[in-house]
């Protein structure tokens, strides 16, 4: 896959904006969704399995404690703190920018820095914590 780059200048210090071929960008984002998504289905996975094992977790506890309601509630409330809430998709931001280019009728397209850095390099703002988030599930 190679992408077309129209830029001014001799060099590319400075560049604010670049043209790339509107297919390849596609493709491009297109391989980095199903990245995404695969990343995703990992992360859920991992979430399911802490959560069941903390949901044990919490039924032994309460059990062994059933006779002082009031540790057992403070137990409870402890541990449902534990609970984060599931990995969280990002395919729609994907599909946004797939759709959009699949509908432009240039055969290049003019991406600024940041859109670059989203599109084709996989740098979304939500990115690092998304990593960071679900690295603990393996992913």
């Amino acid at each position: 896959m190679s992408f077309v780059f129209d830029y001014d200048g001799d060099t590319m210090t400075g560049l604010s904006t670049v043209r790339v071929f509107r297919q390849s960008a596609v493709e491009t984002i297109t391989d980095n969704r199903t990245k995404h998504a695969a990343d995703l289905v990992a992360a859920r996975k991992g979430w399911r399995e802490e959560v069941l094992k903390i949901g044990y977790e919490l039924v032994q506890e309460t059990e062994a404690l059933a006779c002082e309601q009031a540790a057992s509630a403070e137990i409870i409330n402890s541990i449902i703190r534990e609970f984060e809430a599931p990995p969280r998709s990002h395919l729609d931001d994907y599909d946004r920018v797939i759709e959009m280019l699949q509908w432009s009728r240039d055969e290049y397209i003019e991406l600024t820095q940041q859109e670059f850095d989203q599109y084709i390099r996989d740098e979304w703002h939500w990115k690092r914590e998304f990593v960071t988030s679900n690295a603990k599930y393996g992913v």
